[in-house]
């Protein structure tokens, strides 16, 4: 018999600019556990550097933490990637994202404040280089940089601004494991676009309100990342309003 977990797929910390300066790791749990989500995934964009502190922290109340990054590439298109570990998203990140990326110095009162966090919320950097641009890279060229790391590839958003249909009008010329949209409204389209990818819905949240507000559930074994990739490659992952169904 496997096991039903609640996840949330996307979510912002304090590390992305354009997150509320509250999506610290005691707002995480806060909502988490009020939201009853055992499972989720840190995407701050083009980074994954608060993900250790959230891990611990959430840890310790019973939810576990995917490590990821929302990448944003040259077309202008969010793509999220999930990681087996945190080091493998910090190699990706360090080796990938950053040697794509424009050095252009963070202005706060523009873009808004990029800030590590440690465990008792207290800020301890503010990350100076923006990070809410995009790479040099291509989509294709994202993703295939991404699954050659071993990462899972999932398309933000698909029909909202910053989304790979929005942005391209057609499905790119690519392999994803999963596409996310953010209304039911949305499924049948996006299931016709992308025949045999699995759907998923998530919060993309950027304030605590937000937290848990979309969800899906995935039927696994344990909360392992090889698990994760299982239930997308099986097709064991339900986005919450077909679970009633």
């Amino acid at each position: 018999m496997l096991n039903e977990y609640r996840v949330d797929l996307h979510l912002h910390t304090c590390l992305s600019p354009c997150a509320d300066l509250t999506m610290v790791p005691s707002a995480f749990a806060e909502k988490l556990e009020e939201k009853n989500v055992d499972w989720i995934a840190i995407t701050d964009h083009n980074t994954c550097r608060n993900v250790p502190v959230f891990s611990k922290v959430l840890r310790d109340h019973g939810i576990e933490v995917i490590a990821g990054m929302e990448v944003q590439t040259r077309e202008e298109v969010h793509v999220l990637l999930y990681f087996e570990s945190y080091e493998e998203a910090f190699d990706f990140e360090t080796t990938i994202v950053m040697p794509h990326m424009k050095k252009t110095k963070l202005d706060p009162e523009l873009h808004g404040y990029q800030l590590l966090v440690n465990e008792k919320d207290e800020f301890t950097e503010l990350y100076s280089d923006w990070l809410g641009q995009p790479l040099d890279l291509s989509t294709e060229e994202l993703v295939e940089c991404a699954h050659e790391k071993g990462a899972v590839v999932v398309f933000a958003h698909i029909f909202r601004r910053f989304g790979v249909i929005h942005q391209l009008g057609i499905p790119p010329n690519t392999r994803c494991e999963a596409v996310e949209i953010c209304s039911v409204s949305e499924l049948e389209k996006a299931k016709t676009m992308f025949k045999g990818s699995p759907v998923i819905s998530s919060s993309d949240a950027h304030f605590p309100d937000q937290i848990g507000s979309r969800n899906c559930v995935i039927k696994a074994n344990t909360r392992k990342f090889r698990e994760f990739k299982d239930a997308l490659e099986k097709g064991r992952i339900l986005i919450e309003w077909d679970c009633a169904h």
